[in-house]
């Protein structure tokens, strides 16, 4: 075989797999963080399994006493959790900012509800992430040994906050009647800002005020 009809042979090959990855899935590794599709599989798994109180460790800590996401994924599925069979899931696409702090994947899920459905059913979900220091509230950073804000002001506490119970409000500013204690929020700086669920574009039990 001439070596120029080789090279045009190894060319398409490479061209057709190029289409059909593009065909089959669309751009999936534009931006994309590799720990973010990790997190999303765990999740998604924890999910199948129905194993919501491990499912609930991918939010921040200050926003675990704001989730029920049994009640959550009954309503997207509009079945009660212990009627859904997830079947099998596949993250279509992730996604990630320019600044690297916020990703976004794309899950496509097959299920079957339990005495409704005959054949599985289809469905697409949307999970967000965030990065987040793990000691603050949300745009919280930790420059020395106390929470801060993006303009730099400490972040504190409101009353009926216990960190120890992580019974906290996910952001400063949820309750306009909570009262102030001054308490400022401890962190430690030598923790680097990790991946965690973006609760409110996901999942949510509770609203804010």
């Amino acid at each position: 075989m001439k070596k120029t009809t080789l090279a045009t042979l190894i060319t398409l090959v490479v061209l057709g797999a190029g289409i059909w990855i593009a065909v089959a899935r669309p751009f999936p590794f534009m931006g994309s963080d590799p720990q973010v599709e990790r997190l999303t599989r765990a999740f998604l798994e924890d999910l199948q399994y129905k194993d919501f109180r491990q499912a609930g460790l991918y939010h921040h800590k200050l926003e675990r006493d704001r989730l029920d996401i049994g009640r959550s994924l009954e309503g997207l599925f509009l079945v009660k959790p212990e009627l859904l069979d997830i079947r099998d899931y596949d993250i279509v696409r992730v996604e990630r900012d320019e600044q690297g702090g916020r990703a976004k994947t794309l899950v496509r899920t097959r299920y079957t509800r339990l005495n409704l459905d005959k054949e599985p059913q289809e469905k697409d979900i949307l999970v967000y992430w965030i990065k987040r220091h793990p000691d603050c509230p949300h745009n919280g950073s930790c420059p020395a040994s106390t929470c801060v804000d993006e303009f730099g002001n400490p972040q504190t506490k409101k009353e009926g906050e216990d960190d120890r119970s992580a019974k906290t409000q996910a952001t400063q500013g949820d309750d306009p009647n909570a009262k102030d204690t001054g308490e400022l929020y401890s962190c430690d700086a030598s923790k680097a800002a990790q991946w965690f669920m973006n609760l409110d574009s996901t999942l949510k039990g509770k609203n804010y005020q």
